[in-house]
């Protein structure tokens, strides 16, 4: 996406209150993005993205850096989080944060599972998963799954 594209389409973000998004762009080409919410004195990171082939000119950190610079010194604003995150998180955004700088805060989880779910998660899916290939036929339900007996 050009850097005229990027400003039209994440226009459209901007006339929800409290959004405000972000771009890294190279040679006029937008390699990154991060989209962040604005609520009270905090502000969190609600989804981004990359490029891959641009990775090696770091523009993941460059965006980090500048927004959290951005808002907890010239705006003042009191916390900058990178939002919530599932359970089975495929990608690398917490320990990316971590390296950042920023910090984990616990939070109290509560699960409800239905009685087979509960009864799967007591099983050790890891050995017997692997051996009857439902991590290959079924890949997600068995991530889920994996996620609830960790």
């Amino acid at each position: 996406m050009t850097e005229a594209n990027f400003f039209v389409t994440f226009k459209r973000h901007a006339e929800y209150p409290g959004r405000e998004t972000w771009g890294a762009f190279l040679d006029g080409q937008l390699i990154a993005w991060v989209s962040c919410l604005i609520v009270e004195d905090s502000v969190i990171q609600s989804s981004g993205k990359s490029h891959p082939s641009f990775l090696h000119v770091y523009p993941n950190e460059a965006l980090i850096y500048t927004l959290t610079r951005h808002y907890l010194c010239d705006r003042k604003y009191r916390y900058v989080t990178g939002g919530a995150r599932r359970l089975a998180h495929d990608t690398r955004v917490q320990d990316f944060l971590l390296e950042m700088g920023y910090r984990r805060i616990g939070s109290h989880l509560r699960v409800e599972l239905t009685t087979p779910t509960a009864l799967l998660g007591l099983l050790p899916l890891d050995g017997v998963g692997k051996r009857l290939g439902l991590a290959h036929v079924m890949k997600a339900q068995f991530e889920k799954i994996q996620a609830v007996s960790s």
